[in-house]
């Protein structure tokens, strides 16, 4: 396992078309036209890693490392995000190679500026996770401590009345210190979500593509008390449908025939790109599901086939979706990767706070 170069990318984009998830709607996630554009928004530190076959050279898999600042039991530190664990179709059934590639992570998360490594793993995925957590020797321990949902919103069709006491505002430069304060204060209220800064969320890095007047704010007795983001990611990032099982073709030609007449998410052909507004950045004071519906009515755009948004099975902020018309895209578990021997822990003792990674950066 090596490093990635500049002359692999082509070879990373075709394994990424070539390994799409699997379930009633198959996806691939996908890097074009350049593999690399869409690294810098997952943290300050982005590395990937590579296998090849020795003797042809033919690219086995890849692996992923991120890591940035979030908070961990309320204090701000440094996580990591293990992604991207990728093995070509041609090496797929060979358990030593998935074996391989899972003990060359252990020296990229030995890593004492980092306090803990987490990753996310299909719960339909029933393979890698029986292997990813047997616990075998020379393998990192992977211990799940949170389920993960997805869902895609109708473009435009949330239903949310404003509160009373609250208006609503596109963000923008002006409000960019009051958008931090409010990330940052309730951030901390959650386990591993990332701590945002000014200068992050002007980064043409960090946040490449998401300007300040892509958020939305909720404002009470002139002060933030809630915000989202709309992120265009379509430039460097890809979700490309690859399959649909059968019976979802039907439900798929209903939810064409409904959509015209209400408003629901839209799902194109296969080998064509949905048009995704990712919703990040959400913070809402006091976990108030009215302000969020709120926002997210505000949100609306009709230019995307949909929205992306994302919360663990316990952040209270997930009850605010109850009733909204949605399509669930996938569950996944949420894991810490631990390095340490067996029968020792190098993993921080969690406080069991709800968890909040942020779906725009999986």
């Amino acid at each position: 396992m090596r490093p990635v170069e500049a002359r692999d990318d082509a070879d990373l984009r075709r394994l990424l078309r070539e390994t799409p998830m699997q379930g009633d709607v198959s996806l691939s996630f996908e890097r074009e036209p350049d593999f690399f554009a869409g690294c810098s928004i997952e943290g300050d530190l982005s590395q990937t890693f590579i296998m090849r076959e020795r003797a042809s050279g033919a690219l086995v898999g890849m692996a992923a490392r991120s890591a940035f600042e979030a908070y961990l039991n309320g204090a701000p530190s440094r996580v990591g995000y293990l992604s991207r664990l990728r093995v070509a179709p041609p090496f797929r059934g060979r358990r030593s190679v998935w074996m391989e590639g899972a003990r060359r992570i252990l020296p990229m998360i030995r890593d004492e500026a980092v306090r803990i490594h987490i990753t996310t793993i299909v719960a339909d995925n029933l393979p890698a996770r029986r292997l990813l957590e047997a616990g075998l020797p020379g393998m990192p321990k992977y211990r799940p401590v949170d389920r993960f949902y997805t869902y895609l919103l109708p473009p435009g069709g949330v239903r949310g009345r404003r509160p009373a006491g609250v208006t609503l505002e596109r963000g923008g430069p002006h409000r960019l210190g009051e958008i931090v304060s409010c990330l940052q204060r309730n951030g901390a209220r959650f386990q591993f979500a990332p701590r945002w800064t000014a200068e992050d969320l002007v980064s043409p890095q960090r946040c490449r593509g998401l300007a300040p007047e892509d958020f939305h704010v909720a404002v009470r007795e002139g002060h933030v008390v809630g915000c989202l983001a709309v992120w265009n990611q379509e430039s460097f990032k890809q979700v490309v449908v690859r399959g649909y099982a059968r019976h979802w073709m039907w439900k798929r030609r209903l939810l064409k025939i409904l959509g015209t007449l209400v408003p629901l998410p839209r799902l194109p052909d296969v080998g064509v790109a949905m048009r995704l507004g990712w919703i990040s950045h959400v913070a809402v004071d006091g976990d108030d599901p009215a302000v969020l519906r709120a926002l997210l009515a505000q949100a609306g755009g009709r230019a995307y086939d949909a929205r992306v948004i994302g919360f663990s099975e316990r952040h209270p902020l997930r009850d605010a979706l109850r009733g909204n018309p949605l399509v669930p895209g996938y569950e996944s578990i949420l894991y810490t990767v631990d390095p340490a021997p067996v029968g020792t822990t190098g993993v921080p003792q969690l406080d069991g706070r709800p968890s909040h990674v942020e779906v725009a950066l999986l």
